[in-house]
C-alpha cells in the first residue's frame, strides 16, 4: 500500500501538472510499476525527484503553484506484512523535503499523530470546535430529513448525538441504523438510553446484542462465530470469500452465509476489485482493532485464529502433496 500510495500520488499529479507528466515519462519506463524498488525509492523516483526538477522550472518562470495531497485514514495504510507506521515514516520524514507548494492533509485515528511530532500541523481532534460543528451539522440533517424523532425534540437530539457521538463520523452512520430499525418516532429518553457512547461502544452493542439472540435462538451459530468466524476474520492478512470462510470455519455455507448477514454492519461483503470476487472485509479498521482488544474490546484470540488458518494450509498442503505422488510425481 505504501507503493501504491506513491504510484497514486504520482499519477495523479501528472495529471494536474503537465511537467510532473514530462518528468515521470522516463522514470516510468525504467521502472514500469516500481515493484523492483522499495517503497522509499519509489518515493524518490516517482514524486520527490521530479517535484524538484518541477519547482526549479516553476521558480525559472516566476510561476506560483499550490498542490494539496490528501491522504485518508493513514492508520489503515500498510507495507508488506508491517502495520501503517512504515507508511507513516515515510510520509513524516519524506515528504517535509517536497517543495513548499506541496501541502498535505493527512487524515487518521490519534495513533497517527507521534510520527509527525516533528512537524507543526494543525491538528483537528475529534473534540475540537470545528469538528464537533461539522457532526452537529450532519446530524441536524439527518434527523430533520429522517423523521426519527419530533420536530421540537430535534435540538435536545443534537446534543445528546452530538456527546454520544464522541466527534467520530463513522459512529453517526450506525446511531442511525440504529433509529432507523424502528417503527414511529423515537422519544428523546429512548433516544439517550438506546444509543450507545462512543464508537466501541457501538461495536459492543452490536455484538453484544447479537451474541444474546444467537445463544437463545441458535446456540450453535454462536458457538461458530465466537470459536471460528471471529479468529479467522481478526487474524487473516487477506479479505476472504464467503465459500472460503465456510471452508476454513469447516461448516456449511448456509450456516455461513447466516452469520455473515447477520455480521454486515462490522464484516460487510464487497466486490474485490481485483478479482472480481465478493469478499467479506471489516466496515473499518476499528472494527478489528476492538475485536482483539482484551481490556476494552470483545477479546477475540487471534492466535487461535492463526491455528485455525495454519491448520487448513497443512491440511490442503498435505492433500496436494497426496495427490502428486500418485500421479506419479
Amino acid at each position: 500500500q505504501g507503493k501504491a500510495m506513491v504510484l497514486c500520488l504520482a499519477q495523479q499529479l501528472a495529471d494536474a501538472l503537465p511537467q510532473m507528466a514530462a518528468k515521470l515519462e522516463p522514470v516510468v519506463k525504467e521502472h514500469g510499476s516500481a515493484s523492483s524498488l522499495s517503497m522509499l525509492q519509489a518515493f524518490k523516483r516517482y514524486l520527490l525527484d521530479p517535484l524538484k526538477e518541477v519547482d526549479i522550472e516553476l521558480r525559472e518562470q516566476s510561476r506560483d503553484v499550490v498542490v494539496v495531497m490528501l491522504l485518508d485514514a493513514l492508520d489503515e495504510a500498510c507495507d508488506g506484512n508491517s502495520g501503517f507506521e512504515a507508511v507513516a515514516a515515510l510520509v513524516s520524514k519524506e515528504f517535509i523535503k517536497l517543495p513548499p507548494w506541496v501541502k498535505l492533509i493527512v487524515t487518521g485515528r490519534p495513533q497517527a499523530e507521534s510520527p509527525f511530532s516533528a512537524w507543526t500541523p494543525d491538528w483537528i481532534t475529534p473534540s475540537n470546535d470545528d469538528n464537533q460543528a461539522d457532526m452537529r451539522l450532519l446530524l441536524q440533517s439527518r434527523l430533520q430529513q429522517g423523521c426519527y424523532v419530533a420536530a421540537e425534540d430535534v435540538p435536545a437530539a443534537i446534543e445528546v448525538m452530538l456527546q454520544k457521538s464522541q466527534g467520530q463520523f463513522i459512529w453517526a452512520k450506525y446511531a442511525f441504523d440504529e433509529l432507523s430499525a424502528k417503527e414511529g418516532l423515537w422519544k428523546l429518553a429512548e433516544v439517550e438510553a438506546v444509543l450507545p457512547s462512543g464508537l466501541y461502544g457501538v461495536f459492543r452493542h452490536i455484538m453484544s446484542t447479537l451474541k444474546a439472540a444467537l445463544e437463545e435462538e441458535q446456540p450453535e451459530l454462536s458457538a461458530l462465530m465466537s470459536q471460528k468466524l471471529l479468529p479467522i476474520l481478526v487474524s487473516a492478512s487477506v479479505p476472504l470469500t464467503p465459500a472460503q470462510l465456510s471452508a476454513m470455519a469447516a461448516t456449511d455455507l448456509s450456516k455461513m452465509a447466516t452469520l455473515l448477514r447477520l455480521l454486515s454492519n462490522l464484516f460487510p461483503t464487497r466486490l474485490d476489485g481485483n478479482t472480481g470476487k465478493m469478499k467479506v472485509v471489516p466496515y473499518h479498521k476499528s472494527v478489528l482493532d476492538w475485536l482483539v482488544d482484551k481490556k476494552a474490546g470483545w477479546g477475540v484470540d487471534v492466535g487461535l485464529g492463526h491455528k485455525i488458518l495454519g491448520s487448513v494450509s497443512h491440511d490442503t498442503i498435505k492433500a496436494a502433496a497426496t495427490e502428486w505422488e500418485r500421479a506419479g510425481g
